[in-house]
């Protein structure tokens, strides 16, 4: 019987779905994943304004995070389980290199953050309040240009 070729492909085929779905089912191996695109969040953007600061540039506004996870764990996370977070408190005028932290489930382990720190540059908050003065371009001839609301003589 084990002289048939036939047999024995069907057999190791039966024996090699079976060992697989053994150890998927049973064994539940760890998956590696990569979540791409991250937004970056800022928590106490209060601290920044009491301090008369204003962000003025970062030089990212997303990052990529790897985790591990059992695979019947990693199937059933989504992009929306895991967040960037920035911290904006104690930043001082210039150039800020903060570290952000990755909010995920706790069943998933960090892997690699990247990037892991961002630069963000804050300047002074200046407000000036100026007079609006109104011109108008691209006059049509015989029509006269009618200003429909207008709530206020100046702008901050």
């Amino acid at each position: 019987m084990l002289k048939n070729k036939r047999f024995t492909l069907v057999l190791a085929f039966i024996i090699a779905v079976a060992l697989w779905a053994y150890v998927l089912g049973e064994v539940d191996p760890e998956r590696s994943i990569t979540i791409r695109d991250i937004p970056i969040t800022y928590t106490n953007e209060a601290a920044l304004e009491d301090a008369g600061l204003v962000i003025t540039s970062v030089d990212y506004d997303n990052v990529d995070a790897s985790f591990s996870a059992k695979r019947s764990i990693a199937n059933k996370i989504s992009e929306e389980d895991f967040h960037a977070i920035a911290n904006l408190s104690g930043l001082t005028w210039g150039d800020n290199v903060v570290e952000l932290s990755i909010t995920k489930p706790s069943s998933i382990t960090l892997d690699s953050v990247s990037p892991q720190y961002i630069t963000i540059t804050t300047d002074n908050y200046v407000a000036v309040e100026k007079e609006i003065d109104i011109e108008f371009s691209n006059q049509i001839e015989n029509k006269e240009p009618v200003i429909t609301q207008l709530s206020s003589d100046t702008i901050t």
